[in-house]
């Protein structure tokens, strides 16, 4: 239901791929005009932004299964990607380099 009717959750209207169903992470910022105070990537009208791909937080204990990014990467940015390496823990980049473009919900 629109956001514009009383209790509407739908915070984009014009964008077929917002809406409270949406479960699937992009990388293309909602299209059209949007709720009040709504993020361009909150493609689930949740009221926050969930990244697909996180930021690791390598340190003792850390697992090296894990791919991510060493610091931030913004919705609809390209990162580099790494993992948490087993011996010292520190955050090391994918070899050969890998990169994966933030998507967000």
């Amino acid at each position: 239901m629109s956001w514009d009717c009383p209790g509407g959750t739908d915070c984009a209207d014009g964008d077929y791929n917002t809406n409270p169903g949406i479960d699937m992470p992009s990388a293309i910022a909602i299209q059209g005009p949007t709720a009040p105070n709504t993020n361009l990537y909150d493609k689930n009208c949740d009221g926050t932004v969930q990244e697909e791909t996180p930021v690791l937080n390598c340190g003792l204990g850390c697992n090296s299964n894990i791919l991510g990014f060493q610091s931030h990467v913004d919705c609809g940015v390209t990162g580099t990607l790494g993992h948490c390496a087993a011996i010292t823990c520190q955050w090391t980049p994918e070899s050969p380099g890998k990169s994966k473009q933030q998507k967000c919900l």
